[in-house]
């Protein structure tokens, strides 16, 4: 475990919340290594979504529209799909980059 840790400091995080967690019973222990884990895979599948998608000054240049704002118009009449993350607006897209 020692050398994974090193390696991979998610892991060496989850060991660490599990060393630091309370003792006492009722499950907090479970309760604290599950809530790491699902932390962890909620910004893996965050960090994919970016990875896969456009901002939005890439968007508005690639369907060649004047303003950021005319993007988000879009969207918010549900022609485009984006999610914020942050304070920037991605659009997922199909193609790769």
């Amino acid at each position: 475990m020692a050398v994974r840790a090193q390696k991979d400091t998610r892991f060496a995080k989850v060991l660490d919340a599990l060393l630091t967690a309370p003792t006492t019973p009722q499950g907090t222990l479970e309760q604290i290594a599950a809530r790491t884990l699902s932390d962890q895979r909620r910004a893996a599948l965050v960090e994919d979504f970016v990875d896969g998608s456009l901002r939005t000054p890439e968007v508005q240049a690639l369907l060649k529209l004047r303003t950021p704002q005319a993007v988000h118009r879009l969207r918010s009449r549900g022609k485009l799909i984006g999610s914020a993350v942050g304070n920037q607006t991605w659009f997922p897209c199909l193609a790769t980059r």
